[in-house]
């Protein structure tokens, strides 16, 4: 695993940063097709940029990666639970409000 060029997206993403977040995990993603870190982070960037369906792919693939990866089934469940919840009953507009305070 590149630790450097994990820090460096895991600095992106920090910073608001998401598009440059996800090309840089996606980078580190081709380099290292089994890195359950990248999947999970490039899947909250995709979480803030409200791309929900993208998150969850990558968060699922994080966990068939590493299935002790509990954060991955955490921000997971969050994301399925909005949907759960609101499935019938809100607007695109107020999941993606909501995803935000998570």
């Amino acid at each position: 695993m590149d630790w450097d060029a994990i820090r460096t997206a895991d600095s992106a993403l920090e910073m608001g940063q998401y598009g440059m977040a996800i090309q840089l995990y996606e980078w580190i993603i081709e380099k290292d097709p089994e890195c359950s870190l990248a999947y999970h982070n490039r899947g909250r960037a995709y979480s803030e940029r409200r791309e929900l369906e993208k998150a969850i792919a990558d968060f699922s693939k994080a966990i068939e990666l590493d299935p002790a990866y509990g954060l991955a089934f955490y921000n997971r469940g969050n994301i399925y639970f909005i949907f759960s919840f609101f499935q019938s009953s809100a607007s695109a507009s107020v999941i993606n409000l909501i995803v935000g305070f998570l």
